[in-house]
């Protein structure tokens, strides 16, 4: 069985496995999503998200997600 990575703290960047690890979202609805942070091509078969730009996106979710319960 397949366990998730969990994303390092101090990287910049995350792979993708990091990214749904920590998101708890899967593949597909991170690529679907428009106000998703895009990847950045790392490479010609390597793309990263910059963790600080997921971290941001997560936080934004949660400060929403309050404002609305309250």
């Amino acid at each position: 069985m397949h366990t998730p990575r969990t994303p390092d703290p101090t990287a910049r960047y995350w792979r993708l496995p990091a990214v749904i690890a920590y998101t708890q979202r899967s593949r597909s609805s991170i690529y679907r999503d428009p106000t998703f942070p895009r990847p950045i091509k790392l490479g010609p078969n390597t793309a990263a998200w910059l963790a600080a730009d997921v971290q941001a996106w997560c936080a934004a979710r949660e400060a929403e997600a309050q404002k609305v319960a309250a």
